[in-house]
C-alpha cells in the first residue's frame, strides 16, 4: 500500500487490487448525469492501470484500461438518486509498478428527475470537476475552516500505527 495516493489530477494505485485509489462523488439531487474525462498512464513500463466507474446501486457502469497512453473515460446518461455514490476507482492490472496515473473526471448534471428539486446551484448544466473541486491539502482551507488543536490531535492518533494495528 505504500504507493497509494489520490490527488486532484490523478494519483498512484495501491500495491494490489484490494487497495485501489478511489474518488467518490455523492449525488446532491436525483437526475441524469454524464461522465467525461481522460485517463492517462504515461509509463511504457509495468502493465498499466484499470479505471472503473462504480455506481452504488447499479455496480460497474464502465471500465477503461490504459498502458502508456491516454484514453477517453466517458459514460452517458447515468441515473442517480439523491445520496447515490459514483466511485471513480483506479487499480493495478497485475503489479503496481509504474502505476502513476492522471485522471480528473467530471460529472455533469444534464437532467433533473423532478424539476422542483432545482435551486440556484443544482440546475442542468452544473458540472463537478475533480481537478477544480477536489482538495486534499489543508493549505486550500480558509482560516475559519482549519482544525482546532483537539481535532488535530484526534486525527494524528487515528493515523498512528499503534491505533491502526490494534491486536
Amino acid at each position: 500500500m505504500h504507493h497509494l495516493r489520490i490527488t486532484a489530477d490523478g494519483g498512484h494505485t495501491g500495491s494490489n487490487r484490494q487497495t485501489s485509489a478511489v474518488r467518490r462523488w455523492v449525488a446532491p439531487v436525483s437526475g441524469i448525469v454524464n461522465i467525461s474525462g481522460r485517463l492517462k498512464h504515461a509509463e511504457k513500463k509495468g502493465d498499466g492501470v484499470r479505471a472503473q466507474l462504480v455506481h452504488s446501486r447499479f455496480a460497474v457502469q464502465a471500465s477503461w484500461n490504459a498502458f502508456g497512453n491516454e484514453v477517453e473515460t466517458n459514460a452517458n446518461r447515468i441515473e442517480v438518486q439523491a445520496g447515490d455514490t459514483l466511485d471513480f476507482v483506479v487499480d493495478c492490472i497485475e503489479t503496481a509498478s509504474f502505476d502513476s496515473f492522471l485522471w480528473s473526471p467530471a460529472v455533469e448534471l444534464i437532467e433533473l428527475a423532478t424539476p422542483d428539486q432545482s435551486n440556484d446551484r443544482w440546475l442542468p448544466g452544473f458540472t463537478w470537476n475533480a481537478a477544480a473541486d477536489f482538495s486534499a491539502s489543508s493549505e486550500k482551507l480558509a482560516p475559519s475552516d482549519s482544525l482546532d488543536p483537539w481535532v488535530q490531535l484526534a486525527q494524528v492518533l487515528l493515523l498512528c500505527n499503534e491505533f491502526a494495528f490494534v491486536d
